[in-house]
């Protein structure tokens, strides 16, 4: 009796104090437009990632005008301030058929499919992007990511 009592209290405590992480979160809106090459990168996964461990991920896919809106909870209701490594990843799926063509897509990878990066790959990775954001609390409007081949 003794045990469920404790593991019924730690259980309720856990849900207090998560519950209310979630509604102290501050969200500042943030909002972009990756760019390749100079030209709008449609349809790419962007990810920010916080540097300390207080904050929470963000990830949204670009339009087709290669703009974003951050999400972290609910749909664009953009990340805490801080500071963030972004990566950006846009891959093509490449489905072998049985009669040996290719068939493409942009649609997100699928375990069971072969991946052609679209993008450098070190874009893929924080230790290699090289992108960095310093999100203020009021937020970011208009953020430009510019992604080249070299």
């Amino acid at each position: 009796m003794r045990t469920q009592f404790i593991v019924t209290l730690f259980v309720s405590i856990a849900f207090v104090f998560g519950c209310s992480r979630q509604n102290d979160l501050h969200l500042a809106p943030v909002s972009g437009v990756i760019l390749y090459e100079g030209q709008p990168l449609p349809n790419a996964i962007v990810c920010f990632l916080p540097e300390g461990i207080d904050n929470r991920a963000a990830s949204v896919q670009t339009d087709a005008n290669g703009r974003f809106i951050l999400t972290t909870i609910n749909k664009a209701d953009g990340i805490a301030s801080g500071k963030y490594q972004v990566t950006v990843s846009k891959f093509e799926e490449m489905e072998i058929a049985e009669n040996n063509k290719i068939k493409k897509s942009n649609r997100l990878p699928k375990d069971n499919k072969n991946l052609k990066p679209l993008i450098p790959i070190r874009y893929n990775l924080p230790a290699t992007s090289g992108l960095f954001v310093d999100v203020p609390a009021k937020g970011v409007k208009n953020l430009k990511l510019e992604l080249t081949s070299k």
